[in-house]
């Protein structure tokens, strides 16, 4: 009956509540885990252009120093 529901539900209030702030800190910390992996992403893109730039660079110096 509805006494029944309501003091099970008195008896389980902190658990539930507690159940309702994990809920919520697990999806906030798979927004930070999805922000921080595109962040990751972009990074180790721009790490390779710098890579190939410096490659670039290198190989540019080098004949140079070969020409003259």
């Amino acid at each position: 009956n509805m006494e029944d529901k309501a003091k099970k539900y008195e008896e389980n209030k902190e658990a539930i509540e507690n159940l309702e702030a994990l809920l919520l800190e697990k999806e906030e910390l798979k927004n930070t885990i999805t922000a921080n992996t595109k962040s990751l992403e972009q990074c180790e893109a721009e790490l390779l252009d710098l890579y190939k730039n410096h490659g670039s660079l290198e190989q540019k110096a080098n004949n140079l120093e070969k020409a003259l």
